[in-house]
C-alpha cells in the first residue's frame, strides 16, 4: 500500500496517514474496521463497524459526504488496486472532504466558545438504518458543486 489517506474526526479534524492496516487500525481508535461505499465508485470510507454500539458521536463531515449517518472517526480510501491494496483516494474528493471537515471544525469551535454542545451521539434504537444512494459520478461531482443529492425531492 502507498501514498497518504485521510483520517476525518467527529470534531472536523483531519490528520493525514500512512497506508497501511496499523496507521488505518489507530486512526480508527482500534475499531472493528468495515468499509462503507462513498456515492462515487473511487472513494470509501474504513469505519469502526461498532461506532453505533459504543454511541460514539456523530461524524457530520462523513455523514455528508456519503449520505448516510456515521459515527466515529473514518478514514478516506480510494478503490483497491488489482492485487486488492487500498489505494489513495483522488485528491479531487480529498480536498474536498478536507473542506468540508474544516468548515465542520469552526462551526463546533464556534458552538463551544458559545457554551453549547451540538455533538449527536448514537442511539441504536432512535436512529434509522443508513441508506444507500447511487450516484454517477458526474451526479456525485454536480453534488459535491451544489450539495443536491439525485432524485431527492
Amino acid at each position: 500500500m502507498s501514498g497518504e489517506l485521510l483520517a476525518v474526526y467527529e470534531d472536523g479534524r483531519t490528520v493525514r496517514v500512512d497506508n497501511t492496516y496499523e496507521a488505518i487500525k489507530e486512526a480508527l481508535h482500534q475499531g472493528t474496521i468495515d468499509l462503507c461505499a462513498m456515492p462515487t465508485p473511487d472513494a470509501y470510507l474504513f469505519l469502526d463497524d461498532e461506532g453505533m454500539i459504543k454511541e460514539l458521536p456523530m461524524n457530520v463531515p462523513a455523514s455528508i459526504m456519503s449520505g448516510q449517518c456515521l459515527f466515529g472517526p473514518v478514514v478516506l480510501v480510494g478503490p483497491a488496486d488489482s492485487e486488492g491494496e487500498t489505494l489513495p483516494p483522488p485528491e479531487r474528493i480529498l480536498t474536498a472532504f478536507e473542506n468540508l471537515a474544516g468548515v465542520w471544525r469552526a462551526v463546533a469551535q464556534d458552538a463551544l466558545a458559545k457554551g453549547q454542545a451540538i455533538a449527536v451521539r448514537a442511539d441504536s434504537n432512535s436512529i434509522p438504518a443508513p441508506q444507500m444512494i447511487s450516484m454517477t459520478e458526474e451526479e456525485f461531482a454536480h453534488f459535491l458543486e451544489t450539495g443536491e443529492v439525485p432524485g431527492a425531492r
